[in-house]
């Protein structure tokens, strides 16, 4: 035991890892230069051109975002996927795996194949449901369609609300 240091004798990260983390090159977008800072071996050519005064730093694209949090979110659930994978094959056999698998499959390829059964059905039948608005909806503007199973209840009910409104003036 007394190779191994005990929790007492912890002799902290590797200089390495040290030198890594107390390395001023290692400066991201959370810490950008400050407008006329020099920036020294900047691998995109950055810095003070020859005979001229500091430039300011050139704004980040529009698109670029703190990808800390990001990376951070990717990482960890990269790590869940990886845990949980390796905990479904180390404990599902063979076998089972490959029922599981192949009725997903199975579920996943019927329902791709019932997706183009409606989709190629429906591009078939012809549209005729507007057919008697259609020559006023230019002049008047469609503003909603609604799908209605019954439409006798739906019309009772806008009527009452009609009469409701008339009575006590509510609604406009």
């Amino acid at each position: 035991m007394s190779g191994q240091p005990t929790n007492n004798e912890y002799p902290g990260p590797p200089p390495e890892i040290l030198a890594q983390i107390q390395n001023p090159a290692n400066v991201r977008i959370e810490n950008p230069p400050q407008i006329g800072e020099v920036i020294q071996n900047n691998p995109r050519g950055g810095g003070n051109p020859p005979g001229n005064a500091p430039q300011a730093p050139q704004p980040p694209p529009p698109n670029a975002q703190n990808n800390s949090l990001n990376a951070a979110r990717d990482r960890l659930f990269h790590a869940m996927l990886v845990r949980v994978a390796l905990k479904y094959s180390g404990k599902v056999n063979l076998r089972m795996r490959r029922l599981i698998e192949g009725v997903l499959l199975f579920l996943a390829l019927v329902l791709l194949v019932s997706l183009l059964f409606i989709h190629l059905n429906l591009s078939r039948s012809p549209v005729t449901c507007l057919k008697e608005i259609e020559a006023d909806w230019i002049r008047k503007g469609v503003l909603r369609i609604e799908v209605v199973k019954n439409l006798d209840v739906l019309e009772e009910k806008e009527n009452f609300i009609t009469a409701y409104s008339k009575i006590f003036g509510f609604f406009g």
